[in-house]
């Protein structure tokens, strides 16, 4: 599954959760595209191994759009990686982090 597909489902859940009034993707800003911004957090969405990118985003992206929340959600595997290490760098940078776990089944065709 790739970012995009993930932004689209979690920007329908938040529509159909129907507790935000804005829930807008793709919001441009000098440095970029906040995935999604809510009325009062900034979503960035990564795969695992680029978290570190997606830290640095949220950072540059709160320069500009100053809100409430700043949210990573993460998705994918890396064995190596030690979740500890990533909930250390998102809470010293006042990030809260998610975990998406994706689950694909495949069907076989007839």
């Amino acid at each position: 599954m790739k970012e995009k597909d993930l932004q689209l489902i979690l920007k329908n859940k938040f529509i159909e959760s129907k507790l935000y009034k804005n829930v807008i993707c793709e919001y441009k800003t000098p440095v970029g595209y906040i995935d999604i911004l809510l009325d009062n957090e900034v979503i960035e969405i990564k795969d695992v191994n680029d978290f570190k990118n997606g830290v640095g985003q949220l950072i540059a992206y709160n320069t500009y759009v100053k809100k409430e929340k700043k949210s990573l959600y993460l998705f994918g595997y890396n064995r190596e990686l030690n979740v500890n290490d990533v909930i250390n760098v998102c809470k010293s940078n006042g990030i809260d982090v998610y975990y998406l776990e994706v689950n694909i089944t495949i069907k076989e065709l007839l």
